[in-house]
């Protein structure tokens, strides 16, 4: 596994990767790594949203059952800082019942891995959704109104006195 003290910022278009169960870990990395993504393994949820804030991942996958705070909470969690709210985030679960699958859209994953997981269905998972969050951040880079917009609102937010109409 990589070592939880190596920089995101060695590993650059990283992954994140959050579950409590050393074997599911590992199985998810190896399978990752012969794919040639850079991965980064956390077992602890404080820890994770820690790396994930200071060094935003391209994605993310979260273990929905986890001793301390479950795989929705911390995915809200992470949509709520916007260093990470535009990263896809991906529930590892055994619960597939529909008010499951509910919650975890609702707190911000756009998808599922069932567990125990299946190749195929991590490389597919993780292949669409990393290449539609490169295009989104491609499209947003070259957005002329996009760069418009924050500049303005920036100063919105620099400036307390302005009169809103």
């Amino acid at each position: 596994m990589t070592p939880e003290n190596i920089s995101m910022a060695e590993l650059p278009g990283g992954i994140l990767v959050l579950d409590n169960n050393r074997e599911d870990l590992r199985i998810i990395e190896s399978l990752l790594l012969k794919q040639g993504y850079k991965v980064r393994c956390i077992s602890d949820a404080k820890k994770a949203l820690e790396v994930a804030a200071n060094e935003p991942p391209e994605i993310m996958l979260l273990a929905v059952n986890m001793p301390d705070m479950n795989g929705y909470e911390v995915s809200k969690a992470f949509k709520a800082q916007p260093e990470t709210r535009e990263c896809p985030v991906i529930f590892l679960t055994e619960l597939r019942e529909s008010n499951n699958l509910a919650e975890g859209f609702q707190a911000g994953g756009v998808g599922f891995i069932s567990k125990p997981v299946l190749p195929v269905e991590v490389l597919t998972q993780v292949a669409t959704h990393v290449e539609l969050y490169r295009a989104r951040k491609t499209i947003q880079e070259h957005n002329p109104l996009r760069k418009s917009q924050d500049f303005h609102q920036s100063l919105l937010d620099s400036s307390p006195d302005i009169i809103y109409i």
